[in-house]
């Protein structure tokens, strides 16, 4: 894989139409730093140099969701994990997932995990999940969700 691990990525992605979120897409997705660009009309966006917070991407991925690097405690052996080849890869290709992950979230109005699959891979908005054996329709899905929130109050 190229050092363009976005571009790959996507590309890979398009080609088979299908994209796996999983976990660790989720965990990564919720400690993005979310902020402001204020070009044009401006718009958020996840901060490009520190997503997770800081500017070590590769660190903070693993630490977020790679457990073995959680349970490493010296730092040497945790930027020696980080800085292998096939590792570093592996971590960037999750850190470059997540924007298919976000896409996904977004046009689903979900963060689940799950397969989906969409049939026009250059169209953002078309993200669709795979029903899973035992999966609720959608709409059972989100009654259950207020019939859940009106039970807790």
């Amino acid at each position: 894989m190229s050092i363009n691990f976005y571009e790959d990525v996507q590309n890979e992605i398009r080609q088979t139409g299908s994209f796996t979120v999983t976990d660790q897409h989720l965990a990564l997705l919720r400690r993005a730093y979310v902020s402001w660009v204020d070009a044009e009309t401006g718009a958020p966006c996840i901060d490009p140099e520190r997503p997770y917070g800081n500017s070590a991407v590769d660190s903070d991925v693993a630490e977020i969701a790679d457990p073995i690097y959680r349970s490493l405690d010296d730092c040497d052996d945790r930027f020696a994990y980080t800085e292998d080849g096939p590792t570093y890869a592996r971590l960037m290709r999750l850190h470059a997932e997540t924007a298919t992950a976000l896409q996904i979230a977004l046009c689903t109005g979900e963060f689940r995990t799950g397969q989906y699959r969409t049939a026009r891979p250059y169209r953002a908005r078309s993200w669709r999940r795979v029903a899973e054996k035992g999966d609720l329709s959608d709409g059972q899905h989100r009654l259950e969700g207020l019939m859940g929130d009106v039970a807790d109050e």
